[in-house]
């Protein structure tokens, strides 16, 4: 009983963090063309910003990430 339930908490441990990375969105910074300003978003499909509107600056795996880059970018300042 005690193997069947090692098993059992290993592989949900395995899967949610195989699935967690699956699934994450990336943080982008990046400069609005039309106002300047520097903004930090996510969007939910693959393609990524209008890099028409946008310059983008970076890709980051976290808003925490995202947050410490915008604060050393040049044009973000």
């Amino acid at each position: 009983m005690r193997k069947f339930l090692l098993a059992a908490v290993l592989l949900a441990a395995s899967s949610s963090v195989v699935l967690a990375a699956a699934f994450s969105n990336p943080f982008y910074v990046a400069i609005d063309r039309y106002t300047g300003r520097c903004v930090m978003m996510q969007f939910m499909s693959a393609a990524g910003p209008d890099t028409h509107r946008y310059r983008v600056m970076g890709a980051y795996g976290s808003m925490r990430k995202a947050h410490r880059a915008m604060t050393s970018m040049v044009g973000c300042q």
